[in-house]
């Protein structure tokens, strides 16, 4: 019997105080990720996996996917989750000095509505 569903957004890694740069793609955390979610269903819990155009992308996230892929639809789905700035089309203004993507374009509501459907 289920007794939690846990939703846990699978993304790269970054400083959430550091800003906003394209190329901050780095997923190292797989391995745990894999630990922690096989220990999480052997006490009955369902996961779903909130993923971004980094983690997916990403040889270490594409493990997790494929290790994942076997269970049960009843026990781990997959779902997506939008960090704009690292998520092509790279489209939004970026500063040519620091090469940061601006907060207010972190969000995807504040995408230009055509940006935001494609990415």
């Amino acid at each position: 019997m289920q007794k939690l569903t846990i939703v846990i957004h699978t993304e790269e890694e970054f400083d959430w105080d550091g800003g906003f740069f394209q190329n901050n793609t780095s997923v190292t955390h797989h391995q745990e990720l894999i630990s922690l979610c096989e220990e999480l269903l052997t006490f009955g819990h369902k996961i779903v996996f909130a993923m971004d155009y980094a983690f997916v992308n990403s040889k270490q996230g594409q493990q997790v996917i494929e290790h994942f892929k076997k269970c049960d639809s009843t026990q781990v789905e997959f779902a997506a989750h939008l960090h704009p700035w690292v998520n092509p089309p790279f489209d939004e203004p970026v500063n040519k000095v620091t090469s940061e993507v601006a907060e207010q374009y972190s969000y995807p509501g504040n995408l230009p509505l055509n940006l935001e459907k494609a990415k």
